[in-house]
């Protein structure tokens, strides 16, 4: 009765963080979970468009009970019941999960993919027009079932890698913030989190135009530049990066081998989506070796401060690395 109770809270946008954590989990245990699911947001969405109050939720449930061996009205048949109605299915996938929902608005029905990552989750998708993306953790990318019109957009929401196809008559679009990337064909980076105060766009390869209300004119980024803005003084530097640093995250596992220490911090940031300030200094002369797989980053700063002269130390969300004294 439980499970029941927090997924009536889901569809009734009243779960805490600790609710949909327990969702989550929960749906990972099995298929059968992830059809009862199904079938419970079906029935909501046939009877209940509107719930406002507990005993609403309640009567939700004994139907749902009541109807699981009968007949499940489908997503398609219910858009004429619920007209301009946005709807979320949920889907598990192993980085975190994908819903989609549906809009009608009298002329057209515009069906767009959400894609949601969690704390450890990573994944690999794959856009209607063949393009790839890489999502990191905590992050959230909305994109249409099929690219209609003369653009293609997506929306962003933390950090990405995107491998786009070339199509110069149907330009790629990422919106995330206050940026928005312009390419026809390319391999690029977006990283923008509500709660961090720097984004950074970088380029692999190809040419990309980025342009916003973070910046006041557009600019042309060339292979190997990285832009960053920071929202709290609305400023921006361009500089020369290794996009390896940036990319390495997709990766099953990090390889260092006699790395400077810069590149090492640049890659935990990525690697386990946290803010590293070093002390003045630190990085300058300082290489290692080491091979991350699942480690947890407090291994890693066990293992790090063990065989080189570095101390660290938390500060809320922050990591501080300095000089052994």
């Amino acid at each position: 009765m439980e499970i029941e109770l927090i997924i009536a809270k889901y569809l009734n946008n009243s779960a805490d963080e600790e609710d949909k954590t327990t969702l989550l989990r929960w749906l990972e245990e099995s298929g059968n979970n992830r059809t009862d699911f199904r079938h419970m947001y079906d029935l909501w969405l046939y009877g209940n468009a509107s719930l406002t109050s507990d005993e609403e939720m309640e009567m939700a449930l004994c139907r749902f009970k009541k109807r699981m061996s009968g007949h499940v009205v489908s997503i398609h048949s219910l858009k004429s019941y619920f007209v301009r109605i946005a709807i979320s299915v949920l889907l598990l996938f192993s980085a975190g999960y994908i819903g989609y929902f549906i809009r009608d608005n009298a002329a057209e029905t515009l069906v767009t993919n959400r894609v949601i990552t969690g704390e450890s989750g990573k994944g690999k998708y794959v856009l209607p027009d063949g393009s790839t993306v890489w999502l990191n953790a905590n992050s959230t990318l909305e994109y249409p079932e099929l690219f209609a019109g003369e653009k293609r957009i997506v929306r962003l929401e933390g950090e990405a890698l995107f491998e786009v196809v070339k199509d110069v008559k149907k330009p790629f679009f990422v919106q995330s913030g206050g940026i928005e990337v312009e390419v026809s064909g390319t391999r690029f980076l977006v990283n923008n989190y509500h709660n961090k105060p720097v984004t950074e766009t970088m380029l692999v390869n190809g040419s990309v135009k980025i342009g916003g209300s973070y910046f006041p004119t557009s600019r042309i980024l060339h292979p190997g530049q990285l832009v960053t803005y920071n929202k709290e003084t609305a400023e921006f530097d361009i500089r020369m990066v290794h996009v390896d640093d940036y990319t390495n995250w997709i990766h099953s596992e990090l390889v260092f081998d006699k790395t400077n220490l810069a590149n090492v911090v640049i890659n935990l940031k990525k690697w386990y989506g946290v803010e590293i300030i070093t002390s003045p200094g630190l990085t300058e002369d300082l290489h290692m070796s080491f091979t991350i797989r699942r480690e947890s980053l407090d291994e890693i700063l066990k293992y790090m401060s063990i065989t080189a002269p570095i101390s660290y130390k938390w500060k809320g969300n922050r990591l501080y690395l300095s000089s052994k004294e």
